[in-house]
């Protein structure tokens, strides 16, 4: 089994993977059929087997690009629930404050009336000793 490729006057004739033998091309220099058609039968194979690895890359790269429109979209759903969390937050810290206000408002309703209470009796203390010290005098 011989194989042919003509190169620059010569024919190299390839005799298994690694043997070769040179051979000078002149006019009297002719393959037969045979080592042509064992030639050409070998590109074909090359050919098929080139084809098979193209297609086997054209599938990963199908692959690797719906995994990265995949990504993309993930992304901007983090980034859309990251806002989203952030706005709950802020809301929820609102809603704080104002039920700590809510919840202030009794105790100072009662802040107010103690020191309403403690007024007056202040006051009516202060006003019997200054009846009694009127009538004293």
């Amino acid at each position: 089994n011989k194989m042919v490729q003509p190169f620059w006057g010569y024919i190299v004739l390839y005799i298994g993977k690694e043997n070769f033998e040179v051979v000078p091309m002149d006019e009297k220099t002719y393959i037969t059929r045979e080592v042509h058609e064992e030639f050409a039968r070998r590109i074909d194979d090359e050919n098929t087997r080139q084809n098979r690895r193209i297609s086997a890359l054209e599938e990963n790269a199908k692959e690797i690009h719906g995994l990265t429109v995949s990504v993309e979209r993930m992304a901007v759903n983090m980034e859309n629930m990251l806002a989203a969390i952030e706005r709950q937050g802020t809301l929820i810290e609102k809603q704080s404050n104002r039920i700590d206000k809510m919840e202030q408002e009794p105790a100072d309703s009662y802040k107010q009336i103690k020191m309403l209470v403690i007024t007056t009796i202040v006051s009516a203390i202060a006003g019997g000793f200054a009846s009694q010290l009127i009538s004293l005098l």
